[in-house]
């Protein structure tokens, strides 16, 4: 079968797969719905019939954090409250704690757990690539596609992402990162390593690393930067990032 490689500036179509662009016999997550939902908001339906890949962040002032991130204003105080999201196969649930605040979500045609469902004649533009074993012609649902030409793609910018290392000393600590987009952009990050409890590594952020004390790792996006924090929590926290050029706000 063909196979059809564009790589990134710099990078040739050998080079490792993450300098790439387009490589046809990977399944690219594409997106299919963005949508800004008003603080208080109870539910939205996505109707998709299986549970999709998401991605979302939830606002407070100038600030845009992970779902599920406790919040820290921008003079370092603790904010209580936050947004806590659950899916079924149809709708999505909206848990708001103190404060109702606004959320960005990002949905994609991807399952999240290879369900079948019913899924939705998602699949749009020019260029199709379908995935081995199915054809172009009789097929509409997204995720029986490797990518669609009509749907936005996750953007990795390789430049202004990276990895940083916070040193928690038991109280409010934070690594600034510099990005100056002009906008918020959508930031993913893991916890790589860290001193204080091994078996964290490699968790998403954000975490709470304790159960019934906020000792949190966590992060905020702003247009013109990535802070990251902890508190309450002794150790040093190495954190790997992606910036994606995908706009929050």
């Amino acid at each position: 079968m063909a196979r059809l490689i564009v790589a990134k500036d710099g990078y040739n179509i050998t080079s490792d797969r993450r300098y790439l662009l387009i490589d046809s016999d990977l399944t690219n997550l594409m997106i299919i719905e963005e949508k800004d939902i008003s603080g208080g908001t109870a539910s939205y339906s996505h109707n998709l019939g299986y549970l999709p890949t998401t991605f979302e962040f939830f606002k407070y002032g100038t600030q845009w954090f992970p779902v599920g991130s406790p919040i820290y204003d921008t003079s370092d105080s603790w904010v209580a409250g936050g947004v806590n999201i659950e899916y079924d196969t149809n709708t999505i649930y909206f848990t708001y704690e103190w404060i109702n605040s606004d959320v960005k979500l990002f949905i994609t045609g991807n399952s999240a757990d290879n369900q079948t469902g019913s899924g939705k004649n998602t699949a749009i533009g020019k260029l199709k690539i379908a995935k081995d074993g199915f054809s172009i012609d009789e097929i509409t649902d997204v995720r029986q596609f490797n990518f669609c030409s009509g749907l936005d793609t996750l953007k990795k910018d390789i430049g202004l992402s990276g990895i940083t290392t916070i040193e928690g000393d038991g109280t409010f600590t934070k690594k600034e990162i510099t990005h100056n987009l002009g906008y918020v952009p959508v930031v993913i990050a893991r916890l790589s390593s860290n001193t204080y409890n091994s078996g964290l590594d490699n968790t998403m952020l954000p975490i709470n690393l304790t159960a019934f004390d906020l000792t949190p790792v966590s992060f905020y996006i702003t247009s013109t930067k990535i802070v990251f924090f902890t508190e309450n929590v002794v150790g040093n926290f190495t954190i790997k990032y992606n910036l994606y050029r995908n706009k929050i706000a």
